[in-house]
């Protein structure tokens, strides 16, 4: 008595699979899906950090703004109270305030241009190696064909 295994016919897709020009293809699109991974995961990476590297200048940057408010609250209540002084409704920008905003300025800045140089020197190099190699695949295509 035959099984079921082997009274059903092959399908016709069986059949192309086990052909030598399928098996090539495959592994040449496997070959391109793990360059474009390999390119695309340290870009991932570098954008993961540096949306790591803003939200601690962020959080910086507010503690330091908290700290600075609770003690200029302080600070200034005891004075009023000590000399009974109304407090000024502007206040000018001490130097702490002014060093702040150029660290975070600079640190905005440099992340920044860290970014546009990746960007523009990273890909090119990219594109570069792969028409090189293109070129030398077609190169080699036509010696064999000749």
């Amino acid at each position: 008595m035959p099984s079921i295994i082997e009274s059903k016919p092959m399908h016709p897709l069986h059949q192309i699979a086990e052909t030598p020009t399928h098996k090539l293809l495959l592994k040449q699109w496997l070959k391109e899906e793990e360059l474009i991974l390999g390119r695309i995961i340290p870009k991932e990476t570098q954008i993961d950090s540096a949306r790591k590297e803003i939200t601690m200048l962020y959080i910086f940057w507010r503690g330091i703004k908290r700290t600075e408010r609770s003690w200029l609250r302080g600070r200034h209540a005891s004075k009023a109270k000590s000399l009974r002084v109304e407090a000024k409704a502007v206040r000018k920008w001490s130097v702490r305030d002014f060093a702040t905003l150029y660290f975070f300025t600079v640190s905005c800045l440099v992340l920044g241009i860290t970014r546009v140089i990746d960007c523009l020197c990273g890909g090119g190099h990219d594109n570069q190696k792969e028409e090189a190699g293109r070129e030398e695949e077609e190169r080699d295509g036509q010696k064999r064909e000749k």
